[in-house]
């Protein structure tokens, strides 16, 4: 009997320290997952903040696009009317001369 308790003693201490180490190794492993986890998070965070950065730079050369296209048509109207105007001028030049 004391035989058998002393191979049961000594079995369950093996086993003891084998789930130690498994148990060490986890948390190890976890640990690292964990660093692993704020670097992927960071990283997140800046591709974000860039993104909102890149959102922002491309709505306002969308708006500057926008007022150029308005400006345009303001421009190419007043060139009508000054073609207008020079033409009636030339017209009615042409008539007194």
């Amino acid at each position: 009997m004391c035989r058998c308790a002393c191979w049961l003693q000594v079995a369950s201490e093996r086993q003891s320290r084998t789930l130690e180490a498994e148990v060490s190794d986890a948390n190890s492993k976890m640990s690292e997952l964990q660093r692993e986890l704020r670097d992927v998070t960071a990283h997140r965070n800046r591709l974000q903040l860039e993104l909102n950065d890149a959102s922002s730079r491309l709505q306002a050369a969308e708006n500057q696009l926008a007022q150029a296209g308005r400006a345009k048509t303001a421009l190419g109207t007043q060139l009508d009317e000054l073609r207008q105007a020079v033409d009636d001028n030339a017209a009615a030049y042409t008539k007194v001369g």
